[in-house]
């Protein structure tokens, strides 16, 4: 297997954004965060129903408004 499709969390610092943004609802811990970015989208805002999980979130990743219903 070729690790020319490996990445981590310092490749999305330097993928190219392709002018999209992005409000992902019931966000959980990030991972589809993480996809988003990779693809160029800028996420701004998350939803999260639990507010345990929306401070994992959080911690893991820079939004501009974080919203938990609990």
């Amino acid at each position: 297997m070729s690790n020319d499709y490996i990445l981590n969390l310092y490749d999305i610092d330097n993928v190219q954004k392709n002018g999209h943004i992005i409000f992902p609802c019931f966000s959980r811990r990030g991972g589809s965060t993480m996809d988003y970015k990779l693809e160029g989208f800028t996420v701004i805002v998350n939803k999260e129903i639990y507010k345990k999980v929306n401070d994992t979130y959080v911690f893991r990743n820079t939004v501009l408004i974080a919203i938990s219903a609990t």
